[in-house]
């Protein structure tokens, strides 16, 4: 899970004998909407670009100083963080590592980070969030499994009951899962779609225990008579010697590869169905290709626009009636704005179109 150390943070400074008019100027540089003061090293407060632009330019920062209502821990998860933010209803808050500043951090910057990283319906961060942990753990020397899930027949319920009821399908399987989740040895998402990841440290045959705690592979949802049934896949835990600490993205792909290979070899064989006239029948390109796709597509879009744009992840996802899309997600900042996308395509033929049309369209046309 990401950290407020893994973010960018705001570290400009000004000293408590400065004028607004000379912070103004610093902050406008600086592109950030808030400056530290301090004393000797230590930590005042802030000043923000809405009072330096309000106030007469020689008058005194320590006029216009605000505290801080609470500090940051650099290791605090950002989720945290947030839910700090609201209780204390801040807009800047301060991040120390020990008694040592580091740095400002916005209730904006958290805001477009949990928009790549977390999703609202079902309360799980998106598959950047396993990835992250995953590549840790590995770096770690640590064993990993992959848990992949996915809702059998999902879109029956959207097509029967209503999209409302399809969100309450994906509510009550995060809510199966999370609770037998143990965020010391887990890492559990929203994968894309009706699909769910779980990445975990446990032993195999633990894995097998905890399996054996889903209830038959079954849940219920008040609204539909028949109880919601789900598959899923498995892969890793096997080896029997120190696993290699080289190429560990490519090892967690192939971790997740496998166990979204073993998902759909066990699902329901009613689900089975002839592939649609845009379904890709050849082996789609590893993790690593598409996102050298989408970041030379960003490349040109950011050239075209004269803005910045930074792909997060792209990811692949198996939608209605076995059709298969990818997803983008992003950030994209222009003329002194930025904000975060997440466009869906349909995978066709040409791979490499449909990401970089997701690119231009998720980054581009708001």
């Amino acid at each position: 899970m990401r950290k407020l150390a893994d973010l960018n943070l705001n570290t400009l400074i000004v000293t408590e004998d400065a004028d607004m008019g000379s912070a103004l100027l610093s902050m406008q540089k600086g592109g950030v909407a808030a400056a530290a003061v301090l004393r000797k090293g230590e930590f005042l407060g802030f000043v923000t670009i809405e009072s330096a632009v309000l106030s007469e330019p020689n008058t005194p920062v320590s006029d216009f100083l605000r505290r801080a209502s609470a500090h940051l821990e650099a290791q605090d998860a950002i989720r945290s963080a947030s839910k700090k933010f609201v209780q204390q209803q801040a807009d800047f808050l301060p991040v120390f590592e020990g008694k040592r500043f580091l740095g400002i951090v916005s209730a904006l910057a958290l805001i477009t980070e949990l928009g790549r990283s977390y999703d609202p319906l079902t309360e799980l961060s998106w598959s950047d969030a396993l990835r992250d942990w995953g590549v840790d753990r590995l770096e770690l020397g640590q064993e990993l499994c992959v848990i992949f899930f996915d809702l059998d027949n999902f879109g029956v319920y959207n097509k029967t009951y209503g999209h409302l009821v399809g969100d309450h399908v994906l509510q009550g399987f995060a809510k199966l899962l999370s609770k037998r989740i143990d965020s010391t040895k887990d890492m559990l998402v929203r994968y894309g779609g009706d699909e769910f990841a779980l990445a975990t440290i446990r032993p195999r045959e633990e894995i097998a225990d905890w399996l054996a705690t889903l209830q038959d592979r079954q849940f219920n949802i008040p609204e539909i008579p028949a109880p919601v049934t789900f598959s899923y896949g498995l892969s890793g835990g096997k080896r029997t010697t120190e696993p290699s600490r080289d190429h560990v993205a490519a090892t967690l792909d192939n971790l997740i590869s496998l166990a979204s290979k073993d998902c759909l070899a066990n699902k329901p064989k009613s689900e089975d169905r002839e592939p649609s006239k845009h379904q890709r029948t050849a082996p789609l390109p590893a993790t690593s290709d598409w996102m050298r796709i989408a970041t030379h597509a960003a490349h040109q879009a950011a050239t075209a626009s004269q803005s910045s744009i930074e792909i997060y992840d792209t990811l692949f996802i198996r939608g209605e009636k076995q059709q298969h899309q990818v997803i983008v997600t992003g950030k994209m900042a222009q003329d002194g704005q930025e904000y975060a996308f997440r466009s869906v395509k349909p995978i066709t033929a040409d791979l490499e179109k449909t990401i970089r049309e997701a690119v231009w369209e998720g980054a581009l046309l708001r």
